[in-house]
């Protein structure tokens, strides 16, 4: 559902307001998902296991009524030559192809997936890093996971402006530099974490 709501935004907004938007979408994920939704799923766990998915399955449902406000998608001019009738298939090896051959999409997709791997990677040795390496109890590393949300959180509320000061093609580097900043930071610092876990 997520890429299908980001897929909208080019037809609901203007082009001098994607980012905004978009960092809108981003902010309101990170607030349901990691502030609202996940002690809500914890707690009604608890009570009823199988009780998140029947309110994760009732939240899906309840989406369809804000999207049928949604406007329709523009017709083509009257003039306008007939798409011919393809397949799904060829259509998508079409597109496959398109990609693989642009300049900048193909790349910049296959960093994000590296990215996304490492950080998923280290994201699920965080509790053992927490919890068991450096000897902290399971609230600390709440109160970790919810730092790491406020700043999810705070940097896609700043990003459009950030992208006004640096640009388009500045702004990722700068936060993927300070991304990869973090680590090295630990490291150095006195009695860094990543020399205990190490």
């Amino acid at each position: 559902m997520d890429p299908s709501v980001v897929a909208l935004v080019r037809e609901l907004v203007d082009d001098d307001q994607l980012d905004t938007a978009n960092a809108r979408i981003a902010s309101v994920e990170i607030v349901t998902n990691q502030f609202i939704g996940a002690p809500i799923g914890a707690a009604t766990f608890a009570f009823a296991p199988w009780l998140p998915f029947l309110l994760d399955g009732a939240t899906y449902l309840g989406s369809i009524l804000p999207f049928r406000r949604l406007p329709a998608k523009s017709e083509p001019p009257a003039d306008a030559p007939a798409a011919a009738s393809t397949s799904i298939r060829h259509e998508a090896a079409e597109g496959l192809r398109w990609f693989r051959a642009h300049r900048t999409l193909g790349p910049l997709t296959g960093a994000i997936a590296w990215l996304n791997l490492g950080g998923a990677a280290a994201f699920s040795l965080l509790v053992l890093l927490v919890t068991k390496t450096v000897g902290a109890s399971e609230f600390v590393f709440g109160v970790v996971l919810a730092a790491g949300a406020m700043g999810a959180f705070f940097g896609s509320m700043s990003s459009a402006r950030v992208t006004e000061i640096l640009g388009r093609r500045l702004t990722p580097d700068d936060c993927w530099w300070r991304s990869g900043s973090r680590p090295c930071l630990a490291r150095a610092g006195p009695g860094g974490l990543s020399a205990r876990a190490t």
